[in-house]
């Protein structure tokens, strides 16, 4: 069986729900689990490197150093590799989440005596599929493609148009690969690892019940009033400040859309409409599905902003088809109340005492990482900015570490760490709070480029130093920003168009002399002549491969003739009879 055909079975609609708790990122990217040497079995312990340290141990899985790099190495292979610091961040903070949070799932297999054999994973795969099939049937009933009341014989000819076999066959085919794949012992370590999250998630499914009330219930309307305070020019704590004093108002007495009014003039007074199922489903809006009509709600946090919501009137808005398709809809809520299980558990076994760190600073990665993927934080720009400075303060403590001996896997990436917890919330700040921590910013980064260059860093630099005054420092940058672009590819000519963008800026704002600037006008010209020379050797290579490969076609053709033309000439030849055999005296 393909890595293909397999991808595309865990991602089908039925697993969806599922991705969204195990996969990353924000990050984020898909690494599978042969990517990940040293986990000796479904459950099995690493296999640390003589005199090396375990990085983290989940369960009785152990990751060392060695192992994290290999699978940083393997996912880095899976795409074209991008060398900036925030392409090595992502590797880093990626690879290592999926690494822990696949350990917690087997923990979670382990401790709920869930089968991962040849023989559950082919239940399970026959029924997806067979659920794959339904799930087309219905789409096609939905683009207008097939009538309602079809018959399986028109349904199965639709089907055959668009797979190239009617669905019996389809599952057929789909069987006897998955049988071929799990003759080979490697082929079947790697099916059983990919579909073992699939069947934790069918046994979660399976402890799940909703009864009809339950189900009406998801149906539940909210018409929702909003006061948002969203004015990015303000810190963020100032912005929080009078959100809480407006609903200090609001629960004195005052009228919710009076103080609405006072704080945004020309929002709509129109509510907006929620339903249950999506409240309870949308992180940090969960609270709002327990309130009642001429409720307010606390302050929180959507995208950023903080948000007070008063809800003026629930109703019941159940689909005129909800007996036809009650079970569909049933199916749906276990699906979505499953998988927050499975996410809470996921986390509680990671921060339980299921889990050993060996390394600050991979914990602190992997802190970021799980924070950089819960939804939850994304609307709440103060909660993340506090604890990603928690992470920038733990990076901290170990770059200052002097003593070898005292040193722990992953303190070489302590700077790359700080940069990357500060780097989630700095875009966010106000221009206020950006040039109160510029010094702090402006250590951060040259940090990190002591041992990683990057041009986009460089660039940010120079408009940190030229406002805190060292001209010539700054325009340094910029000159190391075009040595470092001499790959001559598309990220290599953006950042030369920055460069050149920001150069005329300062000509134009005169806030750089032209003496100062020569070196990086310099640097631009060579730039530009040495990315002519490339392009002509480019060309010139280009120029002699097709050349050597006309010639190698020529020769290939002119031995196809050849061999034609002995092929012709023997069978037109008359045929030499060989003598008689000798039958004796």
């Amino acid at each position: 069986m393909s890595i293909g055909r397999l991808q595309e079975l865990f991602q089908s609609k039925g697993c969806q729900v599922l991705l969204g708790v195990v996969a990353i990122i924000i990050l984020i990217v898909m690494v599978l689990p042969s990517a990940f040497p040293g986990m000796n079995g479904l459950l099995g312990g690493g296999r640390p490197a003589p005199g090396s340290e375990f990085v983290v141990k989940v369960g009785s899985a152990t990751v060392t150093g060695a192992d994290l790099d290999d699978s940083i190495r393997q996912l880095s292979q899976q795409s074209e590799p991008d060398p900036s610091v925030q392409g090595q961040i992502q590797r880093t903070a990626g690879a290592l989440y999926q690494v822990v949070q696949k350990n917690a799932m087997l923990v979670i297999a382990n401790d709920r005596k869930v089968e991962v054999t040849p023989d559950t994973v082919r239940q399970y795969f026959k029924k997806a599929i067979a659920e794959e099939i339904e799930t087309q049937r219905k789409t096609y009933i939905t683009e207008g493609k097939l009538k309602a009341d079809a018959t399986d014989a028109q349904f199965n000819e639709l089907f055959k148009k668009d797979r190239g076999s009617d669905p019996a066959a389809y599952l057929a085919d789909n069987e006897k690969q998955l049988d071929e794949a799990l003759k080979n012992p490697d082929q079947e370590k790697m099916v059983l690892e990919n579909l073992m999250p699939n069947l934790v998630f069918e046994n979660y499914k399976s402890t799940m019940e909703v009864s009809d009330e339950d189900l009406k219930a998801t149906y539940d309307t909210f018409m929702l009033k909003q006061i948002t305070f969203g004015d990015f020019d303000k810190p963020l704590e100032d912005r929080q400040k009078e959100a809480e004093a407006a609903l200090a108002e609001i629960k004195a007495g005052a009228k919710f859309d009076d103080v609405m009014k006072k704080h945004n003039p020309e929002a709509s007074a129109e509510p907006i409409e929620f339903g249950r199922n999506r409240l309870e489903t949308t992180p940090g809006m969960e609270p709002i599905a327990n309130l009642k009509k001429g409720e307010v709600s606390d302050v929180s946090a959507q995208f950023g902003m903080p948000t007070i919501f008063f809800v003026s009137d629930i109703t019941q808005k159940i689909p005129e088809d909800f007996e036809k398709k009650k079970e569909d809809y049933r199916k749906e809520v276990i699906a979505q109340r499953a998988a927050l299980k499975l996410q809470e558990d996921i986390k509680a076994y990671i921060n339980g005492d299921r889990t050993q760190w060996g390394s600050d600073i991979y914990k602190g990665f992997y802190q970021y990482a799980e924070l950089r993927s819960d939804p939850a934080l994304m609307f709440n720009m103060g909660e993340m900015r506090t604890k990603m400075e928690e992470i920038e303060d733990l990076a901290l403590t170990r770059t200052s570490i002097e003593n070898p001996n005292d040193l722990k896997p992953g303190d070489h990436l302590a700077p790359l760490l700080r940069f990357a917890a500060q780097d989630a919330y700095y875009a966010m700040l106000s221009e206020q709070e950006k040039s109160a921590m510029r010094p702090e910013r402006i250590e951060t980064i040259q940090a990190v480029l002591e041992t990683t260059d990057d041009a986009g860093m460089r660039i940010e630099l120079y408009s940190l130093l030229l406002a805190d005054g060292d001209k010539e420092m700054a325009v340094d940058q910029l000159v190391q920003a075009v040595d470092v672009s001499r790959n001559f590819d598309l990220v290599a000519d953006q950042n030369i168009s920055r460069i050149r963008e920001t150069i005329a800026k300062a000509e134009a704002d005169k806030t750089v002399d032209a003496e100062t600037l020569k070196p990086v006008k310099d640097a631009l010209t060579n730039w530009t002549k040495e990315k002519a020379e490339f392009l002509a050797e480019e060309a010139k290579l280009k120029e002699e491969q097709q050349k050597a490969d006309a010639e190698l076609e020529a020769e290939r053709k002119a031995l196809e003739e050849e061999m034609r033309q002995q092929e012709s000439a023997q069978s037109n030849s008359p045929a030499t009879n060989a003598p008689a055999p000798n039958s004796g005296p």
